[in-house]
């Protein structure tokens, strides 16, 4: 049976091999430099940033948890179409987790520098989970008596702010997903992927340009520049604009990663597009304001090709995730 890649790093952690430790695909130059010294990742804290993932309590109303946006069963992003609040709709959608611990900006428009400091923003954004204060966030999780013990362990001290937020990127650092067909292939498993998938690479890296924008390197398998464009998808939200004040960004979003792709629609930052099939044709014959971005009229055996490439990105762990629900 396929194990979650998150429990595999648990494991070599309770082992004592953290620092020996790497995701398959990844340098540990790579790995080591994500984790910041100021938050090593600890059995513990894994464990107590899971059960803090899945708590209704992290929201003003007490109804949704971090979980109800980042559905495993859809990659740990959210699957409708317009990302609902505890009282009405967002205009973003939540991005899948997996492999995010490696991204230099995270959210949409890349507004929060690190895992820590990005789990602060839906905790407090009234818009999303509603909590009304710091204050009123550790005395909830204090009031539990588990937790006041749970965090002795992974900290030494009682719940405070800073410590929900460490818990949760630690948690957060382990979904990671290098286990996809693509990957044995790629480690020398010919064949791992289907002869229409490995057409899909080529055209990947070559006519489709993908790789332009969705790099991929032994070294760096992310299939992300870490950069933003904008795709010609105008509706009224800014993008990247809202941070860099720059107007080459308006309306401007993060390169996503592409693991688990299959499994993460629907797509665009805004939850437009429903299937895989209709990204690439946007990709194909839309025009976009980013020079990058051109149509690349694709037939439609390209298109299928490209497609079979972008399903065998789906992990193993991810699509046997399960037990993370909300309590």
């Amino acid at each position: 049976m396929a194990l979650n890649r998150c429990w595999l790093v648990l494991l070599a952690l309770l082992a004592g091999q953290a620092a020996a430790w790497t995701p398959p695909g990844v340098s540990a130059r790579i790995w080591q430099g994500s984790v910041p010294p100021t938050n090593p990742v600890t059995p513990e804290k894994v464990a107590l940033g899971r059960r803090l993932f899945t708590d209704r309590r992290l929201s003003g109303p007490g109804k949704i948890s971090c979980v109800s946006c980042h559905d495993p069963r859809r990659a740990l992003s959210q699957g409708k179409l317009r990302l609902r609040r505890h009282d009405g709709p967002l205009l973003r959608r939540a991005p899948s987790l997996y492999n995010a611990m490696f991204l230099p900006g995270l959210m949409w428009d890349g507004r929060a520098p690190s895992l820590e400091a990005q789990a602060r923003i839906p905790i407090y954004n009234k818009d999303e989970m509603a909590m009304p204060s710091a204050r009123e966030l550790v005395r909830r999780v204090r009031a539990d008596a588990g937790y006041r013990t749970a965090f002795l362990a992974a900290f030494g001290g009682p719940p405070t702010e800073p410590r929900i937020m460490q818990a949760l990127a630690c948690f957060e650092r382990t979904l990671v997903s290098f286990d996809s067909p693509f990957d044995r292939y790629m480690a020398g498993q010919a064949n791992a992927l289907s002869a229409r998938a490995r057409r899909g690479w080529s055209l990947f890296k070559g006519r489709g340009r993908c790789i332009v924008c969705h790099y991929w390197s032994p070294v760096a398998p992310l299939f992300t520049d870490f950069h933003y464009h904008n795709l010609g998808v105008w509706d009224g939200d800014m993008g990247r604009f809202l941070i860099s004040h720059r107007m080459k960004d308006r309306g401007a979003f993060r390169t996503p990663t592409l693991y688990n792709v299959a499994l993460d629609g629907p797509y665009l930052h805004n939850g437009s597009i429903g299937t895989l099939r209709d990204v690439l044709l946007l990709h194909a014959y839309a025009a976009s304001p980013d020079p990058k971005l051109r149509p690349l009229h694709l037939t439609k055996t390209e298109l299928r090709e490209l497609e079979a490439f972008l399903r065998s990105l789906t992990g193993e762990g991810a699509r046997h995730l399960s037990g993370l629900t909300q309590h």
